[in-house]
C-alpha cells in the first residue's frame, strides 16, 4: 500500500503554505489520494516527486530478492504490475500504452459479452492509471464510446484491438525495424 501523509505533513514536506497546496490541487498539479474523514490525504510519492525526489527504479538485485521471496502466484503478479507501471512511469514514448488503453476503452463499450466487459474495463482502467489517468477519466471515454451514435461497434473495436500491442509494456521495451511489437 501507497504511503500517504496529510495536506499539513505535505505543505510542510513542500515548504508552502497550506493555501499554495489547495491551489496546486485545484490547478491539478497535485491529486489527493482520498480522504479519512474530513481529511485530505496525499501520496507521499506524488509530493516527494514535486520537491524533485526521484523514486529509484527497482534494480536488478531487488527485483531477484522480490521473486525469491514470492510465495503465491500473486505475488509474483503484485510484482510483474509494480514493474510494468514503473517502465510505463520512465517510459517517453507511451505510443503502445495509449493505443492499448483506446483499444481496451472501446471493448469495454462495445463488446457484446458483459462480463468480458468488465474486464475490459478493468484492463482499460490499469493501462490509464499507467498513463497517470484517473479511473474517471477512464470512465469517462468508456461512456463516450458506448453512447449511441458513436462510432464504436463491435467490429471496429476488435479492429482497434488488433491494430493495438497485446503487452504494452513488452512492446515499449522491444523494437524491430522501427515498429513496435505487437
Amino acid at each position: 500500500m501507497a504511503e500517504t501523509i496529510t495536506a499539513a505533513e505535505a505543505a510542510k514536506r513542500l515548504g508552502v503554505n497550506l493555501r499554495t497546496l489547495w491551489r496546486w490541487r485545484d490547478a491539478g498539479k497535485l491529486k489527493e489520494a482520498g480522504r479519512a474523514g474530513r481529511t485530505v490525504l496525499f501520496l507521499a510519492a506524488d509530493i516527494d516527486e514535486l520537491r524533485g525526489i526521484k523514486r529509484p527504479s527497482m534494480g536488478a538485485a531487488e527485483l531477484y530478492r522480490r521473486l525469491t521471496e514470492a510465495q503465491e502466484w500473486r505475488d509474483i503478479e503484485a510484482l510483474r504490475e509494480e514493474l510494468a507501471a514503473q517502465a510505463a512511469a520512465e517510459a517517453e514514448d507511451k505510443w503502445p500504452i495509449e493505443a492499448a488503453w483506446r483499444a481496451a476503452c472501446s471493448m469495454a463499450a462495445c463488446s457484446p459479452d458483459q462480463d468480458a466487459r468488465g474486464r475490459w474495463e478493468a484492463t482499460a482502467k490499469k493501462y490509464g492509471r499507467w498513463l497517470g489517468m484517473a479511473d474517471e477519466e477512464t470512465d469517462k471515454a468508456i461512456r463516450s464510446r458506448a453512447r449511441e451514435g458513436s462510432y464504436c461497434t463491435y467490429e471496429t473495436a476488435k479492429a482497434e484491438l488488433e491494430d493495438a500491442p497485446r503487452d504494452p509494456i513488452l512492446a515499449l521495451t522491444i523494437e524491430y525495424d522501427g515498429r513496435y511489437v505487437r
